[in-house]
């Protein structure tokens, strides 16, 4: 099973971001690829805390890039991976 999770940001250790690592860090033997979408921006520290190897995380960093082309970035990577369920 593919999933994709998607969540504001990844700038500090806040609820949302912990309910994601306490995800993450579950047995996940039968899920085959997770994928992590930050939309705003990132910490590569607080990556390394939250998010396991083997799980893949890419930021459309809308503050950079504008609005429609982190859209359309994230929907390129959508119908690039697939997903069987995205988590939001």
């Amino acid at each position: 099973m593919k999933v994709i999770h998607v969540i504001n940001s990844l700038t500090a250790i806040g609820g949302a971001e912990k309910s994601l690592s306490n995800l993450l860090n579950q047995d996940n033997t039968n899920l085959n690829d997770i994928h992590v979408i930050s939309l705003l921006d990132h910490n590569k520290d607080i990556i390394s805390k939250l998010i396991p190897d083997g799980v893949k995380h890419t930021c459309v960093n809308m503050k950079r890039n504008g609005k429609i082309k982190s859209v359309k970035l994230l929907i390129d990577i959508i119908k690039k991976s697939k997903p069987d369920v995205i988590q939001s």
